[in-house]
């Protein structure tokens, strides 16, 4: 799960998606344009990761997540 949804700066995903290690994680428009992440804007936050999305102009994005050990994929549409 990811919240909140719109997001302004920050975007959290929930710790059940942690169980398995530290997962992979993607950003792109919704047209499919890949957006770069750096591991600096991702952090641990609780018990849920935090992303920091606060650069991201106006939009709709997709946030695929696939979990550490690789076998559970998710994706996610969020607005900026």
């Amino acid at each position: 799960q990811i919240y909140p949804n719109p997001a302004d700066d920050y975007l959290y995903l929930s710790s059940n998606t942690l169980v398995n290690g530290l997962p992979q994680i993607s950003i792109s428009e919704i047209t499919g344009k890949n957006i770069p992440l750096t591991s600096s804007q991702i952090t641990r936050f609780d018990n849920a990761l935090r992303i920091n999305v606060s650069k991201l102009p106006q939009g709709v994005y997709v946030m695929k997540v696939i979990s550490g050990n690789g076998l559970y994929f998710n994706s996610y549409k969020f607005i900026k």
